[in-house]
């Protein structure tokens, strides 16, 4: 009998451009530190002793093809099944495809797969290199997490919702799930998230999410499930 391989995600070449755009932005951001510290000996070491190893390894990246497929290898072994780019009015965003997602409450529950939406502006040096995409979305709040099986929906898992937009002290009927409000609770997810972003670390931020969208917390303020998770997700689906 064969044996049996499971598909890996497939990756466009946009979305290889665009993280190869936010490691450079990245080394970029560095470099511009240590130059204005260059003229203190002390402050100089300091630097290179916190972000030397990170300077090193983001043009190695840049530099070595072999690098930056081992990047793209990590990226493939994730639950996700394609990651590309988007873009919605203009606006860039990375896009990845999840597997099912499985939550656990009260038996488990597929919530099925989930198109996991990152703005360019959430990660730091980009919003450095392109300071008008930071006025373009609050990239603080920005990722969305839209559930494939039903994207208009405004509950969208126990820690993540959307809402229509308000224009002029009127709620507005979008058609697109990228025009929703999201808000999230991070919880205790948030430093990794937000250090992730930070740190340009796009295969950590997916990978964080991932796990992030598989976890119940019953002390979440939006965890308002009771006993069936259909009373708040109707495309929940009970497999135990």
């Amino acid at each position: 009998m064969p044996i049996k391989i499971a598909p890996r995600a497939t990756i466009t070449d946009e979305f290889k451009q665009v993280m190869t755009d936010i490691y450079r932005a990245k080394l970029q951001q560095y470099q511009n530190e240590a130059e204005r510290v260059a003229e203190s000996p002390k402050y100089y070491a300091e630097f290179i002793q916190r972000r030397g190893q990170a300077i090193a390894q983001l043009r190695a990246l840049i530099k070595d093809p072999a690098r930056i497929d081992m990047e793209y290898t990590r990226l493939r072994t994730l639950p996700y099944t394609k990651f590309e780019t988007v873009t919605r009015e203009g606006y860039p965003y990375l896009y990845g495809l999840t597997k099912d997602v499985i939550i656990d409450f009260n038996g488990k529950w597929n919530m099925g797969q989930y198109g996991v939406v990152i703005p360019l502006a959430f990660f730091a040096s980009m919003r450095l290199v392109h300071p008008d995409i930071r006025s373009t979305v609050r990239y603080w709040k920005a990722i969305q997490m839209i559930p494939m099986r039903q994207m208009m929906a405004t509950e969208r898992t126990p820690h993540h919702t959307a809402r229509m937009p308000y224009f002029n002290n009127t709620v507005a009927q979008v058609n697109n799930p990228l025009d929703m409000e999201p808000y999230a609770c991070w919880g205790g997810f948030s430093p990794i998230i937000f250090a992730c972003g930070d740190e340009c670390d796009v295969i950590e931020l997916f990978r964080n999410i991932y796990i992030y969208l598989c976890r119940y917390d019953p002390h979440s303020p939006l965890a308002r499930v009771n006993r069936e998770m259909t009373e708040r997700f109707k495309f929940a689906e009970r497999i135990e």
